[in-house]
Parts: C-alpha cells; structure tokens; sequence
C-alpha cells in the first residue's frame, strides 16, 4: 500500500533492493537503470536510461561469466 500511495504521489523514486545487493557485490553505487526501479519520476527516467546502451544493456554492470554463457548459447 506505501509503494502505491508514494507511486500516485510521484515525489519518490522507488529503487528494487536488488539495486543495493549488485552494489554491495561489486563494490561501488551502480548508476540507477530501469531495470532496478519499481517507480522512478519522469523526470529521472532519461538520466536511468542514459545509464543503457542501444541494445539496453548496461554500460558499468559488469558482467558474469553464467550470463555470457546464456548470451553465447541463445
């Protein structure tokens, strides 16, 4: 109910807890992508997408050796 009040406000941007965990796992504060938000003002979303390629991938989130064996295998 408090994510849809602040949703309908749109005075908050809301940010998935998987956002910190990447963070906390790489060492630093990733740029903010669309991926990692429940809710972002419209206002904030061109800087979150500016944090994407052409292809939406990610231009700072390193990347695993498991996801380039999903890329490789499809």
């Amino acid at each position: 109910m408090r994510v849809a009040a602040l949703k309908k406000r749109a005075t908050h941007d809301i940010i998935r807890p998987q956002w910190l965990l990447e963070s906390l796992e790489i060492g630093f504060l990733l740029p903010i992508e669309p991926r990692h938000a429940l809710y972002l003002r419209p206002e904030v979303v061109p800087y979150a997408e500016a944090n994407l390629d052409t292809f939406g991938d990610s231009y700072t989130t390193p990347v695993s050796v498991e996801e380039l064996r999903k890329v490789r295998s499809s």
